[in-house]
């Protein structure tokens, strides 16, 4: 139908990137034709396949002329061996195929039908790619059309399209270079926004007083941009190979790199064009620190990025929490709230202006952690779980920045101190206590320092965990 041309647009694009031919009549009538008598041609002289696409506006139209094709279509499947791939409904929603009589006790309701939308929209759009292949004879060792997917997915389906398709494509030698275009594709569209128009950091019509509301809804935005890539980088930080992991190392230099870019404007709005890499540095930590990835997360954290001035930075020396928040407390405990509750965020503004409502103790920590649960659905086995890799990784993180920040042109200590400097408030020590006696057993053959943190220098890390220890307990004592 013609209210369904961007699907069927989506599905002719893949079938070329496939190398697979067809006939379409947009693309296939010239002017002048008799276009009934060439379409019955199309179906009945030598198609190796037909696709009968269904939607709602198909099921809704009593009279048409694709029902007539379909007539068509049935009575050349009728004439073909019991068996035979030929006739394949494809469904555009998921309403029900309709119920045509195809002969011998069969209808088109018998026949496996392929789901071009919704989560499954990947693996459903490959396994009609793969039965078209075998029913015409064409190698079945397609070319990928993994970018193509996912650039024409819905904003809803993005992440878990990126999510499976580097799961799929990262164990494969075959497949690095389609592996790489699709990473690099979905980083461009991040990076194409931030430096575009699409984030103004001095937006005609906002008045200064509704500029933190306006600065939540940018900070969803954000995070809703950065999405795929994050859920890329889950897979990546624990499962890629030094040669590999470079390519999303590479991702979080180029996000970083747009996001730190200096703007004019409102300070709080241009700070945030920040928190897309700061979503895709925690969510590198979170499963690479989980994993035991030191390698992966050394990778990533030594990703050095251009600083005006000053030649270049490590990345946990520029991008950090409170720095994509310009140290407003008030914006992230609005998100975290939101986020946690499901609560209307000018309700929560209201509530925290009039004193209604305390403040978060660590309320950016609290915001990404809810944000990022679905990323590591597949990782963590409970939410509790996921709570404690989540905190042992900012401490991890903190412990790591501290080093950067004594090694870095900018010197000021650690930015990062999150859920774990009040959620064992009534033990004995602390964690950071527990990963310097790690630290001074292990000696050389501390994880870490296997997987080149620090330097691989036993010193080092000790230097940093001590360091960072001191102004941990400190932080601590002011949060209980």
């Amino acid at each position: 139908m013609k209210e369904d041309t961007a699907a069927v647009d989506s599905l002719c694009r893949i079938l070329d990137r496939a190398g697979i031919p067809y006939w379409r009549d947009r693309k296939d009538l010239a002017p002048g034709d008799a276009w009934r008598a060439k379409i019955r041609s199309a179906i009945r002289d030598g198609s190796l396949a037909f696709l009968a696409c269904f939607s709602d506006q198909s099921r809704a139209r009593g009279k048409s002329y694709m029902n007539e094709e379909l007539t068509i279509a049935v009575d050349e499947f009728r004439q073909r061996p019991p068996g035979a791939t030929w006739l394949i409904p494809v469904r555009f929603d998921d309403g029900e195929v309709p119920d045509w009589d195809l002969g011998a006790g069969r209808s088109l309701t018998d026949l496996n039908y392929s789901d071009l939308f919704g989560e499954r929209y990947a693996e459903e759009v490959a396994g009609l790619i793969a039965s078209v292949a075998s029913v015409i004879g064409a190698n079945s060792e397609v070319p990928d059309q993994a970018a193509e997917v996912v650039a024409g997915a819905q904003p809803d389906d993005r992440a878990e399209l990126m999510r499976r398709h580097t799961k799929r494509m990262l164990p494969n030698p075959e497949q690095r270079i389609a592996l790489d275009d699709l990473v690099r594709q979905e980083t461009r569209r991040v990076v194409d926004a931030l430096t575009g128009p699409a984030f103004p950091t001095s937006p005609e019509g906002v008045p200064r007083s509704e500029m933190l509301p306006f600065a939540v809804r940018r900070a969803i935005d954000m995070a809703k941009l950065v999405e795929p890539l994050c859920w890329s980088m889950q897979v990546a930080a624990r499962w890629a190979d030094p040669s590999t992991i470079e390519l999303w190392a590479g991702v979080l230099k180029s996000v970083a790199t747009a996001g730190l870019k200096i703007q004019s404007g409102y300070t709080l709005l241009a700070a945030l064009r920040s928190l897309p890499a700061l979503c895709l540095l925690t969510t590198g930590a979170v499963a690479a620190h989980a994993s035991g990835r030191w390698d992966n997360l050394h990778a990533l954290t030594s990703v050095m990025i251009p600083d005006a001035g000053r030649g270049s930075e490590p990345v946990l020396n520029l991008v950090t929490p409170w720095h994509a928040f310009d140290s407003n407390e008030t914006l992230p405990n609005v998100l975290a709230r939101s986020e946690r509750d499901g609560s209307d965020a000018p309700a929560q503004f209201e509530s925290l202006e009039a004193g209604r409502m305390p403040k978060l103790l660590t309320p950016i920590s609290e915001w990404m952690l809810n944000w990022m649960r679905p990323c590591f659905d597949e990782q963590f086995a409970s939410h509790d779980e996921y709570e404690g890799a989540f905190a042992a990784a900012e401490t991890f993180l903190g412990v790591m920045s501290e080093d950067a920040a004594s090694r870095g042109a900018v010197r000021f200590g650690s930015a990062w101190y999150g859920r774990d400097t009040w959620r064992d408030r009534h033990r004995e020590g602390n964690v950071v206590d527990d990963l310097i006696a790690e630290a001074e057993a292990a000696k050389e053959a501390w994880p870490p320092l296997v997987g080149g943190l620090f330097g691989r220098d036993e010193k080092r890390a000790l230097s940093a965990l001590r360091s960072y220890r001191a102004n941990f307990a400190e932080v601590a004592r002011k949060r209980w």
